[in-house]
């Protein structure tokens, strides 16, 4: 560490003496704070300053200290970073039992998650920082980043996931896609394109045109094998759910908004015949009972034939087609079919808000909070987003100067192709990167750059290709629906905790048994709904509308 802090010390000297390091004549611009240039002027300070970070550690990087990405930080900032390495399971509770126990913290620490309530503890304990005073002082490329790529205010759903209940910024911003984190392919119905042609019909584009492909996936040897063994649907509850109401199985339990008023769309009339239609589907042997039985490996086995003529699975839903498919052909021998028009002309697709998966906040132990807040701005900064993400810049990435091979779903919705990759430093073991979800976490116009460079032509797309071109053709998200992640007090998560639990167990226990005709939707459905009540379903709601009005206060 000695030799390589003395190198960092004269690889800061020589840039401060490079022509244009400073902004004028070789002078840095400063800021009021000691050792520190102004904002966006590189590097961070005039003399070496170290800043520990704690991240969750990740097999896959061999060394996080003599790493390409940690000394490129370094040239570029003039910090000394320290990495605190996390264990991969179970972060965020190594970090609370640290605090528990008064442990001295690193000047940065990010979790995937630790609940809002603890959070907000912590905060008020003087634990984690206020950042609202620093953030709007210091900031630069964070700024520039929102103003570029989030120009609409697709941005403030993440800052208000930054804040606690009552306002105060306690988190650093993560950079969240519109296009890639709230529009999941795993939400969406899949068709095999060769079963459609052997069947002469096209994509369904309503839940009677799709019952009508699974009657014929089932009856005429799509996989052409002479054997009745095919499966016509295999899972897609939760995706036709949303050919009836809006219904999205993440957020606080199951929650919709209406008007301001919070609800429950497990307890609806339109759900009813959500479910009603599915056992349809089961009751004539159209959707796979396999669906609610089968583990996630016999799932994986279905959907992955060793070729076309034991292919089993027509469609499949609420899977991930990157996860659950193997490999490159499985995947685009199937095409997304959504979203499903029900019986009533509902029609939704299921977003995701911006939910807060990475936690990072600055510690009351960091003897220079200013210069953290800039570190952690300058990762917002365009290449340096990049190197995180894919490493070297002209060895494993390169700039595309000329666009021409951005494919329509990008450039309809206003993104070209910038970059595309050499190395993906994902594919192995290496060190180049850190592999830490809260900066590789890209916005829009960098995401998802080398599988759309890949395919010049639109007929020989790959499955996420035809996945956007659909979301940029035919989506909207209604936000009057949708329900952000619920940011609670510490008095509320402890009121609705086990309820909340309960209410899920019991909505998911009986959603399989309604649908798989183990209980009836017409003489059962009035006992469910009390039910529910009597888990306590009504304080549930009022809790979480106590919250909801507070977080949208103003």
């Amino acid at each position: 560490m000695k030799n390589r802090k003395k190198w960092l010390a004269v690889l800061l000297l020589l840039a401060l003496m490079l022509p244009g390091a400073g902004v004028a004549e070789g002078e840095l611009a400063m800021s009021d704070v000691e050792n520190m240039t102004a904002p966006g002027v590189l590097p961070i300070v005039t003399e070496p300053v170290t800043i520990t970070i704690a991240i969750e550690s990740n097999s896959t990087v061999t060394d996080y200290e003599d790493n390409a990405w940690t000394h490129w930080l370094e040239e570029q900032t003039g910090i000394d970073i320290e990495i605190v390495l996390l264990p991969t399971e179970n972060p965020a509770q190594k970090v609370e039992l640290m605090i528990a126990a008064n442990e001295e913290l690193p000047d940065i620490v990010s979790v995937r998650t630790i609940s809002p309530a603890n959070l907000y503890a912590y905060y008020q304990d003087g634990i984690i920082l206020p950042l609202d005073e620093m953030r709007e002082k210091y900031a630069h490329y964070l700024n520039q980043e929102i103003e570029t790529y989030f120009p609409n205010g697709e941005f403030e759903t993440v800052e208000r996931l930054c804040r606690t209940y009552d306002g105060a910024q306690i988190l650093w911003p993560t950079t969240y896609s519109d296009l890639s984190n709230n529009y999941n392919p795993a939400w969406t119905l899949w068709l095999r394109e060769d079963w459609l042609e052997a069947v002469g019909m096209e994509l369904p584009t309503t839940t009677e045109e799709l019952y009508d492909v699974l009657v014929a996936f089932r009856d005429r040897d799509p996989n052409g094998n002479g054997v009745a063994d095919e499966i016509p649907l295999l899972g897609g509850t939760h995706t036709l759910i949303n050919s009836f109401i809006y219904y999205a199985p993440f957020n606080d339990m199951v929650l919709n908004v209406r008007d301001g008023e919070i609800y429950t769309p497990a307890t609806e009339e339109a759900y009813r015949e959500a479910l009603r239609y599915q056992n349809r589907l089961v009751s004539e042997g159209l959707m796979s009972t396999q669906s609610f039985t089968a583990d996630a490996a016999q799932i994986r086995a279905m959907l992955n034939p060793e070729d076309a003529q034991s292919a089993m699975v027509g469609a499949f839903g609420d899977r991930h087609p990157t996860s659950d498919l193997n490999d490159a052909a499985t995947r685009n021998a199937y095409s997304p079919a959504w979203p499903i028009t029900g019986p009533e002309g509902v029609c939704y697709a299921v977003y995701t808000p911006a939910l807060q998966r990475q936690v990072t906040f600055i510690t009351k132990y960091c003897d220079t909070p200013e210069i953290a807040v800039r570190l952690l701005d300058y990762f917002s900064e365009e290449e340096t987003m990049l190197r995180s993400r894919w490493g070297v810049k002209d060895v494993d990435w390169y700039y595309v100067e000329d666009a021409t091979g951005m494919i329509p779903a990008y450039a309809d919705l206003g993104y070209g192709i910038i970059y595309d990759v050499i190395n993906n430093p994902y594919a192995s073991s290496n060190n180049l990167i850190w592999k830490v979800d809260w900066i590789t976490h890209l916005p829009p116009a960098l995401l998802g750059a080398t599988p759309i460079a890949e395919y010049d032509d639109p007929d020989e797309a790959g499955y996420y290709q035809k996945f956007m071109t659909l979301l940029s053709d035919k989506w909207d998200k209604e936000d009057d629906e949708v329900v952000e992640t619920i940011f609670y007090t510490g008095e509320e998560e402890l009121a609705i905790a086990e309820i909340k639990a309960s209410l899920w167990s019991y909505i998911q226990e009986c959603q399989t048994r309604f649908i798989m005709g183990e209980m009836s939707l017409d003489t059962d459905w009035d006992n469910y709904l009390t039910t529910l009540d009597s888990i306590g379903l009504q304080e549930y709601l009022e809790v979480t509308q106590t919250a909801y009005d507070r977080m949208n206060a103003g």
